[in-house]
């Protein structure tokens, strides 16, 4: 038995290009093999093509969820800072007609924040006319840095006061002319960021009706001047 099939097995390896029954073995075409390696390349890039797309996606995911994350952290590190910030705004601005034919206005800043605010400077200044200049203009002297505490008030006086005469003072009181006073305050907080305030009001001395009842009372007011814009504005820098 074992001398029967060596002649075989022999015959068959020596016939290996063809088949039992006389055709030829696909595996002895080139062409074959060619196609088969380009089937498998072809099958290995896909492959490769989508495990790259997926994980261009996740990336991109993974960077956008980040740039989310970031920007969350700083919007909830901006809040409790700014939670914690002093805000200081004028609160009350009260007209001062002397005897002696002057007038001037006494600013009272209150600092509405939590933690003190450290003034480092406050400057004003007025004028009667008609409309504003196109630039402000301040007048006032340096003085020493102070603390407002938290709820603290500062009642600000200017250094220098209007000569109005009476015919002025008609004119005030007809609205023709409008008395007009400016200023800003800065101050910085607790963490070295700097804040600058400017602002802009005119007096007025009231609205009443041919029945006395009054429409509106004296006081200041925010004009509505386009001029004006420039002097309304507030400012924060944060430390570096």
């Amino acid at each position: 038995m074992v001398g029967a099939s060596a002649p075989t097995l022999l015959l068959f390896a020596a016939n290996a290009r063809t088949l039992p029954n006389g055709s030829p073995a696909w595996y002895a075409d080139p062409d074959w093999w060619v196609a088969g390696f380009t089937a498998a390349l072809f099958v290995a890039t896909t492959g490769l093509w989508a495990f790259t797309g997926m994980l261009w996606w996740s990336t991109r995911r993974a960077v956008i969820e980040g740039q989310r994350g970031v920007q969350a952290a700083t919007l909830q590190a901006q809040a409790a800072i700014n939670s914690e910030r002093p805000f200081v705004y004028v609160n009350n601005i009260e007209l001062v007609h002397r005897s002696d034919d002057t007038i001037y206005f006494v600013i009272e800043f209150r600092n509405y924040g939590k933690t003190p605010a450290f003034i480092m400077d406050i400057k004003t200044d007025s004028s009667i006319s008609e409309i504003l200049p196109s630039e402000p203009t301040y007048s006032g002297l340096g003085f020493a840095e102070f603390i407002m505490g938290s709820g603290d008030a500062h009642k600000h006086i200017p250094i220098s006061f209007t000569k109005i005469s009476t015919e002025q003072m008609r004119l005030i009181k007809r609205n023709k002319l409008l008395y007009f006073c400016w200023g800003k305050i800065v101050y910085r907080d607790f963490m070295r960021g700097i804040t600058d305030i400017g602002f802009c009001v005119a007096y007025d001395f009231g609205i009443k009706t041919v029945e006395g009842k009054i429409l509106q009372p004296p006081g200041f007011f925010n004009p509505i001047d386009p001029l004006i814009g420039i002097y309304r504005y507030e400012r924060y820098v944060p430390a570096a």
